[in-house]
């Protein structure tokens, strides 16, 4: 797991300055944009790694938060 953070970590660190300025924009629209641009950044950076989905249960969201009804 050390190598895929290692790769995100410098597919983040090496965008360039306006990138990351941009995400900080109170512009949604170039803060959507910064953010389209860093995920193709990182997907770039996973490439080489062979993703799997891994099938859960889902989280019960239920208006109890799960407990048994008294």
């Amino acid at each position: 797991m050390d190598d895929v953070q290692t790769a995100i970590y410098v597919a983040i660190r090496t965008s360039p300055r306006r990138l990351r300025v941009a995400l900080a924009s109170k512009n949604p629209t170039e803060g959507d944009e910064a953010t389209n641009q860093l995920v193709d950044r990182i997907v770039k950076a996973l490439e080489q790694y062979d993703v799997v989905l891994i099938e859960r249960e889902p989280e019960n969201f239920s208006a109890n938060c799960g407990h048994p009804q008294m």
